[in-house]
C-alpha cells in the first residue's frame, strides 16, 4: 500500500493538536488523505481532500495554496475543531469525533489503499493539548525559529 506510514495508536483523545508543513500538489487523485485516524463511516476521523486541496476534516474545511509551504495546525477540543494556516485562524466549528475503538493513525494514505495524498509533509507534530489562540501558534513558530 503505497505512500502509507502508520504512526502507530491514536486513542480515542478528546484534546489534541495535530502540526504540519505542507507543500501540496496542484491536485489531488480522487479522494486524497492526509491524516486518517481509522475512519470509517461517521466513526474516527480523517483529513482529506476531493480531488482539489479544499480538505475536510468532520464538517471543517480548508483551502491549501499549491506549490508553497504553508504550516497547518488542527486543534481539538471536546468537540471544537479548528484549523490555523501559517498560524491565521481560518476555520472553526463545533463538531464532536464519535470514537469507535482505539483508532491507528495514519499518514499520506488509508490502510485500504488507493487515497495516496500528494504532495510533500515536514515536521508533523502532535500534542496532547490543543493550542486554541493564533497567539499560541505564532508562539510554537518563534520557538522553530530560535531552534
Amino acid at each position: 500500500n503505497a505512500g502509507i506510514v502508520d504512526l502507530g495508536n491514536f486513542g480515542a483523545q478528546n484534546v489534541f493538536s495535530v502540526s504540519a508543513w505542507l507543500n501540496v500538489g496542484a491536485t489531488q487523485n480522487g479522494i486524497s488523505i492526509f491524516l486518517d485516524a481509522s475512519h470509517g463511516g461517521s466513526a474516527n476521523w480523517v483529513v482529506q481532500a476531493f480531488g482539489n486541496n479544499t480538505y475536510t476534516w468532520g464538517s471543517l474545511s480548508f483551502t491549501l495554496s499549491p506549490n508553497v509551504w504553508q504550516h497547518v495546525l488542527l486543534t481539538y477540543v471536546n468537540g471544537s475543531k479548528k484549523c490555523y494556516i501559517d498560524w491565521q485562524l481560518v476555520a472553526s466549528v463545533f463538531n464532536p469525533i464519535s470514537y469507535s475503538g482505539s483508532p491507528q493513525l495514519y499518514l499520506g494514505n488509508w490502510p485500504e489503499g488507493g487515497r495516496r495524498f500528494n504532495g510533500l509533509v515536514d515536521e508533523l507534530g502532535g500534542l496532547d493539548l490543543a493550542l486554541q489562540y493564533a497567539a499560541e501558534a505564532a508562539d510554537i513558530q518563534n520557538y522553530k525559529i530560535k531552534e
